[in-house]
């Protein structure tokens, strides 16, 4: 079984800060799954890459592990997929990459500020 949510960033004008709100959920068990998703985001017919054989994986083949494998299509600015349960994780050696720390410019916070 794994659950995840697709989280979209929301300003906080009290705050002036940035909250990644969950805009769908689904979780999958075996060929079973449900899903809420009033917007509409969660394409089942997306196929990902599946990152434990590194092969492109579609929902219809293994819906369990197509929906562990989300976050490698869902990772832009505007929609991430966050993994929030799993009983079959990915061992970390299988996805550990260097990643570089990034500072954000004022100018851009402040275009966010905007919004």
């Amino acid at each position: 079984m794994v659950a995840l949510e697709i989280r979209s960033p929301r300003f906080d004008h009290d705050r002036d800060t940035v909250d990644w709100q969950a805009v769908a959920w689904l979780q999958v068990h075996g060929q079973d799954y449900e899903l809420a998703d009033p917007s509409g985001v969660v394409d089942l017919s997306l196929p990902v890459l599946n990152l434990r054989t590194g092969e492109k994986l579609t929902f219809a083949e293994e819906p369990e592990e197509w929906a562990r494998s989300l976050p490698t299509a869902y990772r832009g600015p505007e929609l991430i997929a966050v993994i929030v349960d799993d009983d079959n994780p990915i061992p970390s050696a299988h996805v550990d990459v260097d990643r570089e720390p990034i500072e954000v410019p004022e100018t851009v916070r402040g275009i966010a500020a905007l919004h």
